[in-house]
């Protein structure tokens, strides 16, 4: 009879499990504070949606072969990490190919400090999400890298998800590009949101989000609410963004922090 399973390598395994999942989270828009607790700054070098069908495509059918031929199990799980990593190293290209985009656009528009960024979308690996920072800001547009024609946006006739996602990434000959505001268009409503944004309650939703931007002032009743988006989780005109935080304020009274979602607010402070 086999002995335990020595400590050693219950602890190795244990540090492979921590490395992959470290190394899944870095290639994501989320990221990964690999130096915490001595520094909370997030690293991600983001190629891979968090949901990426070809991505789980490869890890599940290297699974299923390496389960059917169990004689040569070894050999199809490295054949499928191989295939993975390929993979990610392609995304990686794309993802300059991607950056260096916006940065065409950021030049032509002749900004110096703004700053361009690409993000894995949805669907396929040549989707992607551009966004150039300039002040407060955000220009942004989406793209399919292979695409040769736009598509026809999808008709109540034939609303489907799918064809929408693809239609709402354009060829690179053919982008429009989108402007949002840190704190909103409206005079009046720049001042409740930098009220809001620089609140001490608010320390986490700054640390978490990478594109802020106020979505909208609205009166509720937890009070006048001033509620922020990320622009990393926002596909324009597709979905409800994620990740709705705010704050509201009852009457003059002190600020409580909220998440917002499916209309309700989440009182979280």
């Amino acid at each position: 009879m086999a002995g335990p399973l020595p400590v050693a390598g219950i602890l190795r395994g244990e540090c492979d499990r921590y490395r992959i999942h470290i190394l899944g989270d870095i290639i994501t828009a989320y990221g990964s504070m690999i130096l915490a607790p001595f520094n909370m700054a997030k690293f991600a070098f983001p190629t891979t949606f968090i949901l990426d069908p070809w991505f789980t495509g490869i890890i599940l059918l290297a699974l299923l072969l390496a389960w059917v031929f169990k004689q040569q199990s070894r050999r199809m799980a490295v054949s499928g990490l191989v295939v993975l990593f390929s993979f990610v190293a392609y995304q990686g290209y794309l993802h300059q190919q991607a950056v260096s985009i916006a940065e065409s656009y950021s030049t032509r528009q002749g900004w110096v400090d703004a700053k361009a960024y690409a993000l894995p979308q949805f669907l396929s690996p040549y989707h992607w999400k551009l966004v150039v920072t300039n002040n407060d800001q955000y220009h942004v547009t989406y793209v399919n890298l292979i695409k040769k024609e736009s598509q026809q946006a999808p008709t109540k006739m034939n609303p489907g998800f799918i064809a929408q996602v693809r239609a709402h990434f354009k060829p690179v000959h053919d982008l429009g590009w989108r402007v949002h505001d840190r704190y909103g268009k409206q005079t009046d409503m720049q001042g409740i949101a930098k009220e809001i944004w620089s609140l001490d309650m608010f320390s986490d939703i700054r640390r978490f989000m990478k594109f802020p931007a106020l979505d909208r002032i609205e009166q509720r009743q937890e009070g006048t609410c001033g509620i922020f988006i990320d622009h990393r989780f926002v596909i324009d005109g597709l979905r409800t963004p994620p990740f709705q935080f705010g704050a509201c304020q009852h009457k003059q009274q002190t600020w409580r922090l909220y998440r917002f979602k499916a209309g309700k607010g989440i009182l979280l402070k």
